[in-house]
């Protein structure tokens, strides 16, 4: 049997459902601390990174990814999060 390749209106609506359900995530872990956010992203199987520390901008790819998380941290806590 075939298998039928996906069409691109399908691909992108299963990107659209990926990147849907990332924002979800993200919105869910402002307010938490670090440890607990990250093993929270982990077990959605997503990625994370900490974009910006304590006010101060880390150095990052420019890259977009829908399975991405990057976290604003001040002190232990998640002030922003958002997918990319």
């Amino acid at each position: 049997m075939k298998k039928q390749m996906k069409t691109s209106q399908e691909t992108s609506q299963a990107h659209d459902q990926l990147v849907a359900e990332s924002r979800k995530i993200a919105s869910l872990i402002v307010g938490l601390h670090r440890e607990m956010a990250v093993d929270f992203i982990n077990t959605h199987k997503l990625t994370c990174r900490v974009i910006k520390e304590d006010g101060h901008s880390l150095v990052t790819t420019r890259d977009y990814n829908s399975q991405r998380i990057n976290l604003v941290v001040e002190g232990d806590l998640v002030q922003e999060a958002h997918v990319g």
